[in-house]
């Protein structure tokens, strides 16, 4: 009982409504704790797992040498243990410098009528394939906009298509 409520079997804690049981005298409380338990393990395990994936994969792009600023690339490997191919993906995202829109926004005003909200959507994010017809239209202006933006390199994925291995025999 937990003094709070008549035949209780719960323990309170600090939200009233999340109870936690106290093991009492349910069969179902060893079994909720073997899977808590079972959860806790397998998250653990995971977590390594996801520690030693990534650093197989900044293995495979050095060994490879992948320095895209962005996209993809393909690679296929034989060799005398086996084969694989693989594509290394490089991210990349734009982000304006808050305090350089207001002057933007008057040099794209003043050179198209509606250019910035071409550009920009109400968030202020770059809208990739005007910033890229802006550079083949008007190169000047392609070169303000660009001195507003912060180019970050995302995390490269890396994506296995296929591995066979050969056998010794």
């Amino acid at each position: 009982m937990c003094g709070q409520c008549p035949q209780c079997k719960y323990k309170h804690t600090k939200n009233p409504n999340r109870k936690e049981n106290t093991m009492a005298d349910l069969s179902a409380d060893d079994a909720l704790f073997d899977v808590t338990k079972r959860l806790s393990e397998a998250k653990r395990v995971e977590a390594e797992a996801k520690e030693a994936r990534i650093a197989v994969e900044a293995e495979m792009i050095a060994l490879v040498g992948f320095k895209k600023a962005k996209g993809s690339e393909g690679f296929a490997y034989r060799g005398n243990r086996g084969a694989s191919k693989f594509t290394l993906t490089q991210p990349s995202s734009r982000s304006i410098v808050e305090d350089r829109i207001p002057a933007l926004k008057k040099i794209l005003v003043a050179a198209q009528r509606g250019l910035f909200g071409k550009l920009f959507t109400v968030k202020h994010s770059l809208d990739a394939k005007a910033y890229a017809a802006l550079k083949k239209e008007n190169g000047d202006l392609y070169l303000e906009v660009a001195k507003a933006l912060i180019e970050k390199p995302g995390k490269i994925g890396v994506k296995l298509d296929s591995i066979e291995a050969v056998s010794n025999e």
